[in-house]
């Protein structure tokens, strides 16, 4: 019978040094029937082959297992795919990991086994899927919000637009837009704010422009392009969470 899990190992993991925790895992998870394929991930390097390599066999749950960034880079490149996603942060943890409530190292093993699941919106910049933040560092970033109105950039100005993290709900059905270092929104009446203002704005869908001298990160990798459609995606990813309180049963 085809095991409905597959677990994605980060490249880092070849390292000797993992080895033993590396058995202590796999171990334990084949003690608790959840065994399953493994494959290899490269981060940065054909991570969109490897994905829809591993994804061709169509599972139930897909665990990554390493840090933060291999998480991110994994759920970047799923495409349309659709699948529960668990995580294993043997490599370390992050926003996610503490967000979520899961462990690091082998403790996670129990929340993978629990399988409470919680639905995170998740936003898509061109076909990249993205779970926390975009960073555009200016000049010459301007921002077309629900087709309404635009926001550009000071000289010197910052557009982060966040689905997860500080003052923002990756369950709510918005991202969020905060601005740094002053702006001005066009088609409103909107005073310039002082370079040490924030602006915060909650929207679903925008179309980023800039310079060729402005810089675009997504979700800690660099994307090029100068002109970026961004748009939400409500509950369109399931992840494995330890936070039981505001959790469902998965099926």
């Amino acid at each position: 019978m085809q095991s409905g899990y597959t677990y994605i190992y980060d490249e880092r993991l070849n390292d000797r040094k993992y080895d033993r925790e590396l058995m202590k895992f796999e171990a334990e998870i084949s003690s608790r029937g959840l065994q399953g394929r493994i494959g290899k991930f490269a981060m940065f390097r054909h991570a969109k082959d490897i994905v829809s390599d591993i994804m061709r066999d169509t599972p139930h749950t897909l665990v990554v297992v390493g840090d933060e960034m291999t998480l991110l880079s994994v759920i970047g490149n799923l495409g349309t795919a659709q699948v529960m996603i668990g995580f294993i942060p043997l490599l370390g943890e992050g926003l996610l990991s503490r967000s979520y409530g899961i462990p690091k190292g082998l403790a996670s093993i129990h929340t993978l086994a629990g399988r409470f699941i919680e639905e995170l919106d998740i936003g898509t910049v061109e076909k990249r899927l993205f779970v926390t933040e975009i960073c555009a560092i200016g000049p010459g970033i301007s921002l077309f919000v629900d087709d309404r109105f635009t926001i550009e950039t000071a000289l010197e100005g910052k557009i982060i637009i966040r689905n997860i993290g500080t003052n923002a709900d990756a369950s709510d059905g918005f991202l969020d837009l905060f601005i740094e270092g002053g702006a001005e929104k066009k088609g409103f009446a909107w005073l310039k704010k002082t370079k040490t203002e924030t602006s915060h704005v909650r929207f679903k869908k925008a179309t980023l422009h800039r310079s060729l001298q402005g810089s675009c990160i997504v979700d800690g990798v660099p994307v090029n392009g100068e002109k970026l459609e961004i748009a939400l995606q409500p509950k369109a990813l399931k992840i494995i969470s330890g936070r039981r309180g505001r959790m469902t049963l998965a099926e």
